[in-house]
């Protein structure tokens, strides 16, 4: 029953990969240079693993501020 709990979550983890191999593919067609494209593809690599670490961020600091006294320590 807890993989059943878990599942969405591993499901929904992997939803970018696509969005990144046509982000990829977009950054191919309209960039000449394959230098470019590299150079490109890294600060876009780059924004996206600051910005999703974030929200993670956020996401478990305003966890810990809502529940604080409704959890118990490990």
């Amino acid at each position: 029953s807890n993989l059943f709990r878990v599942l969405p979550i591993i499901a929904l983890s992997y939803s970018c990969v696509p969005l990144m191999i046509e982000v990829r593919r977009t950054l191919e067609r309209r960039i000449a240079s394959r230098n470019q494209v590299e150079a490109s593809w890294r600060i876009v690599s780059i924004t996206s693993f600051a910005a999703s670490g974030f929200f993670y961020i956020m996401t478990g600091m305003l966890g810990y501020v809502a529940f604080r006294g409704s959890t118990s320590a490990n």
